[in-house]
C-alpha cells in the first residue's frame, strides 16, 4: 500500500479534493490506515473495502465489506450497491474491512490444507478424493450452524460448552497421524496441527471448545 499511496501522490492527489476514494483491492488494515491518512491530506474522504467473493458474483450476491467515515459511506452507498446486493458497512475504523477479508482468507487457507491432507488419505486407500469433497459439501448445513456457535463462543470468550472438546479433536489428530504412518504418506499438515492442539491441552484447555486455542495463541495481548 505504501507503493500504491506513492503512486496516487504522483498522479492524482491534486484532483482528489472534495471527492471520495473507494479502495476495494486486497490489503492489510495498516495499509488501509495509510491510505486514509494520505487521502485526508489530499482533502478527500476515503472508504477501504474488500470483495469477499469471486469475480462472477459481482452484481449479484458478492459480499463487499467497506469501512471508513460515516459521511463517506452515506455518500457512496448507492454506488456500491450497484456492485452487489450484499454491501456491509463495518463502521468508521478504516482497517475493519481489510481485517475481515484477511480473517476469512485465513480460514480458507487452513481449510485447504485439511482438504489436501484428506485427499492424501483417500488416495492411499484408493478412495476417489471427489467423494471426500462431496461429503464435505453435503455437511455444509450443519457446519454452518456449528460455525455460528463457535463465533458466539469466541465473541464471549467462553468455551465451557463444547460440542466436541479440544481433547477430543486432539485424539482425532492422533488417529490421522497413525494412518499417515501406516500408509507412509506425508504428515506435515497434521503434525503442525498436533503441536498446537497439544500445547492447548498442556495449558489446561482439553475440556474446552476447540476454538479456545485462540485464548492460548492470543497470549497476554488484551482483547480490544
Amino acid at each position: 500500500m505504501r507503493q500504491r499511496v506513492t503512486c496516487f501522490a504522483r498522479t492524482s492527489s491534486g484532483q482528489l479534493a472534495g471527492r471520495t476514494l473507494i479502495q476495494l483491492s486486497t490489503g492489510t488494515p495498516e495499509e488501509a490506515r495509510a491510505l486514509e491518512q494520505w487521502t485526508h491530506a489530499a482533502g478527500a474522504a476515503c472508504l477501504d473495502g474488500a470483495i469477499l467473493a469471486y469475480p462472477d458474483e459481482i452484481g449479484d450476491a458478492a459480499l463487499i465489506a467497506v469501512a471508513g467515515g460515516e459521511a463517506a459511506w452515506h455518500g457512496s452507498q448507492a454506488l456500491l450497491e450497484a456492485l452487489s446486493n450484499e454491501i456491509r458497512y463495518l463502521g468508521g475504523a478504516v482497517g475493519a474491512a481489510a481485517a475481515l477479508d484477511i480473517a476469512v482468507l485465513s480460514y480458507y487457507v487452513c481449510a485447504h490444507l485439511g482438504l489436501v491432507h484428506g485427499a492424501l488419505i483417500c488416495e492411499s486407500e484408493q478412495v476417489p478424493p471427489e467423494l471426500l469433497t462431496g461429503v464435505i459439501a453435503d455437511s455444509l448445513p450443519s457446519d454452518t450452524e456449528e460455525l455460528h456457535k463457535l463465533g458466539a463462543a469466541l465473541n464471549r470468550d467462553d468455551f465451557s460448552e463444547p460440542g466436541a472438546s479440544l481433547g477430543v479433536y486432539s485424539g482425532v489428530i492422533d488417529r490421522i497421524l497413525a494412518q499417515a504412518d501406516d500408509a507412509g504418506i506425508n504428515a506435515e499438515i497434521p503434525t503442525f496441527a498436533d503441536g498446537i492442539y497439544k500445547r492447548g491441552i498442556a495449558q489446561g484447555l482439553a475440556d474446552k471448545e476447540v476454538v479456545a486455542l485462540a485464548r492460548m495463541l492470543r497470549g497476554n495481548r488484551p482483547r480490544d
